[in-house]
């Protein structure tokens, strides 16, 4: 089965940490030196009017302004709101000049700002080298910490500032300092980013290669999953241990095979990564998870190092039942050609052939049936390829089986056959083509003709060809109900096993779904992890099974108990927007919040489905929703991804543009802070508060500046930002 529910993922980049640690820092020193002692108001207006001056000519280089005002009493050290001064506002804008001459006026050269960061960091994230320099001689701190835990260093090797890097691990930079609450150190962070340079210098000052994060994830995984052979190589040569696993049990080289990294899967197994190794996850190992995505170079390596070609997954199924399934005819060749086992079954009976038939793939049925697969093989519930393909109108490949000489009269345990399965989904061919090879279509269990229930059913063009095959010896009229009449008493025998169902469900088989249904299941029964037949498919999009499902009564609102999630959120996170219409006309509980917080709309917001935005709205989403934890909206989310025609249904929607999370955040400092000017733009025309502060004074302005965004400074500043 897929995986079901998402997790969230922490990976934030240097400068991002950098604008989120505004939020986190001290009142500003202006407060504190005000608790001290007292002022005249008049001398502290006078006094910040001249800091703001300073910092503002140290902004623009103009150095012989900086001089004047120092001449005339400036303070050196003065800071703005966010405990910026004129040398980190230098160092960050690279203007030399003023940066040295600041410091022979003995300008703190390690003071913080609320956030901790330091000039040298903001001179090292931005490329500064000569400030970088200054600062270094100056006796700056080297291994000065955010309250992230960000250093200098974490921040040159981000942006792959080799140089800067060079720099301050001769000044002594701790090469393996990590972050407060991530064992993120410089070298995962330049991996992360492919700065192969900067790797090799980190690598050469003895950087701890196998630290890893609390997911468990090392530099090697983290280079692997991204592509970086280069950087793989380096860690491997560095002894980098190449089976690490993260908490999930993935390796470097399941990664890369997932993914189809050629080079680095052959790097890996060349320095004796464990071929076979299963993930917890999934139970998958790297074979399995290559033939799924048709990656067949990879596929050809792994075999030719004795990748164990019949290894069943969880679900039992193998690579050759996963490539069957995904549609990769050239994977499958390979497979079979290593031995693989033709007629290998998942937990629920499924082989290769019957994927393959069910997918409609009929190069790669005709490859299994030249392999010897058992044509007739049958799964736990009785269907066969034949039957799933006649079901779901594969023309090509019932003719190929039916030549084949496939048993058109076995039946499923519902006493179906594949004639009957044609005909109940209406294809009109199919049901001519098995006639052919059977001109004596069979009954079910309950007595009934194939004639009778497509008398029933209405289907006129079928009913006529099942006459004409039968010289209209059957009776068309008579129907026997498959379900006693006696409607207290329900056969419930045919189908026991619940996991069936939500099989059929999450496969988007109806006619399986409709038999569960008619047998009496019970539609609200949660499989192990907790997870109802709706669930499945709304995550999978199976429109016609979910309305089944809510005609029997399926409740709309039921949550997943580990994290809250309703089938509506669900079906909102894969964008599957017939789904959310429909469980909305189903009275699904619009505004609903997961166990962290969010609403469908805010989910929908955060991943940019705007078709899906408008239908939640439409439905009576709150546009005003909060996250009760952190205060966030919809617009908020969207505003922080860069969804601009999100943000702009929204803005039409009444929402209140300038709602504030609980730290004082507005939508328009969080575009701003991630610098998303067309989401800053939207937000200034619909008249949002440029100069609204979070709760520690930073202004969507400030955000900017600390992003070293002049366009953005410059259209705030138009907008009046101060």
């Amino acid at each position: 089965m897929k995986t079901v529910w998402k997790n969230g993922n922490f990976i934030h980049c240097i400068s991002i940490l950098a604008v989120i640690g505004l939020v986190m820092g001290p009142q500003n020193s202006f407060a504190e030196s005000a608790k001290k002692k007292p002022v005249n108001a008049q001398s502290v207006a006078g006094s910040a009017a001249k800091a703001q001056q300073l910092i503002d000519a140290a902004e623009q280089g103009d150095l012989s302004k900086v001089q004047a005002l120092l001449a005339t009493g400036g303070n050196v050290n003065a800071k703005d709101t966010n405990g910026a001064t004129a040398l980190f506002i230098a160092s960050q804008e690279n203007h030399v000049g003023v940066v040295q001459y600041l410091l022979n006026a003995k300008a703190d050269v390690n003071a913080k700002r609320i956030n901790g960061s330091t000039a040298l960091m903001a001179a090292s994230e931005n490329g500064h080298i000569e400030v970088v320099q200054a600062l270094l001689n100056a006796q700056a701190d080297v291994n000065a910490k955010m309250m992230t835990g960000a250093t200098a260093l974490m921040a040159a090797s981000r942006e792959g500032h080799l140089g800067i890097v060079q720099a301050l691990l001769v000044a002594k930079a701790d090469v393996d300092a990590k972050l407060a609450d991530e064992n993120i150190t410089a070298l995962f962070i330049a991996s992360q980013f492919g700065h192969v340079n900067v790797v090799k210098e980190l690598l050469n000052a003895n950087a701890n290669v196998n630290i890893m994060r609390k997911n468990g994830a090392t530099a090697l995984i983290e280079a692997a999953e991204k592509n970086h052979a280069e950087v793989v190589k380096l860690l491997i040569n560095a002894k980098a241990d190449v089976n690490a696993r993260k908490n999930d049990g993935w390796t470097p080289l399941i990664w890369a095979s997932e993914k189809g990294y050629l080079e680095i899967v052959q790097a890996l197994i060349a320095a004796k990564a464990d071929v076979n190794a299963i993930a917890m996850r999934g139970g998958v190992t790297a074979l399995i998870m290559a033939s799924e995505r048709g990656h067949a170079e990879v596929v050809k390596v792994l075999l030719a190092n004795n990748a164990d070609v019949d290894f069943k997954q969880t679900d039992g199924s193998t690579a050759l039942i996963m490539a069957s399934a995904s549609g990769y005819a050239d994977v499958v060749k390979l497979l079979l050609t290593a031995n693989a086992d033709v007629n290998a079954r998942t937990n629920d009976g499924w082989t290769p052939l019957i994927w393959a038939a069910e997918k409609g793939f009929l190069q790669i049925v005709r490859i299994l049936l030249s392999s010897k697969a058992d044509i007739n093989a049958q799964t736990i519930i009785g269907t066969t390829a034949l039957y799933m393909a006649s079901q779901n109108g594969h023309e090509d490949i019932v003719r190929e089986l039916a030549n084949a000489k496939a048993d058109i009269t076995l039946k499923t345990k519902q006493g179906k056959t594949a004639l009957m399965a044609a005909k109940q989904n209406g294809h009109a061919k199919i049901v001519q083509m098995l006639i052919t090879h059977n001109p004596n279509p069979a009954k079910n269990v309950d007595g009934q003709s194939t004639l009778q229930v497509v008398s029933k059913d209405g289907k006129g063009d079928i009913m006529e060809l099942l006459k004409q095959s039968t010289g209209g010896s059957q009776d068309s009229t008579s129907y026997i109900p498959a379900i006693s009449s006696n409607q207290n008493t329900v056969n419930t025998s045919k189908y026991t096993d619940t996991k069936q169902f939500f099989d059929a469900a999450e496969a988007g088989n109806l006619i399986q779904v409709q038999e569960f249904i008619a047998t009496g299941i019970d539609v609200n029964s949660m499989d192990k992890d907790g997870i109802i037949a709706l669930m499945y498919a709304a995550l999978n999009g199976h429109l016609k099974v979910a309305q089944a499902l809510i005609d029997a009564k399926a409740d709309v609102d039921i949550r997943y108990k580990p994290n809250g999630n309703t089938a509506l959120m669900l079906a909102t996170g894969e964008d599957h927007q017939d789904l959310v219409s429909l469980l909305l006309s189903a009275n699904a509980d619009v505004n609903l919040m997961n166990k962290y917080g969010f609403t469908a709309l805010m989910m929908a917001a955060q991943d940019g489905y705007t078709e899906i935005v408008q239908i939640l709205l439409s439905g009576g989403a709150d546009v005003n929703a909060k996250n009760p934890e952190e205060g966030g909206t919809a617009l908020m989310s969207a505003s922080e991804h860069s969804h601009l025609e999100v943000v702009q249904r929204l803005l039409s929607a009444n929402v209140d543009i300038n709602a504030r999370k609980k730290t004082g955040e507005t939508a328009l400092i969080l575009a701003s802070a991630f610098s998303h000017p067309n989401i800053i733009h939207a937000l200034l025309e619909s008249k949002a508060d440029v100069n609204l502060k979070n709760k520690f004074g930073t202004t969507a302005l400030v955000a900017a500046q600390v992003r070293g965004n002049k366009d953005i400074v410059n259209l705030l500043k138009q907008a009046g930002a101060k």
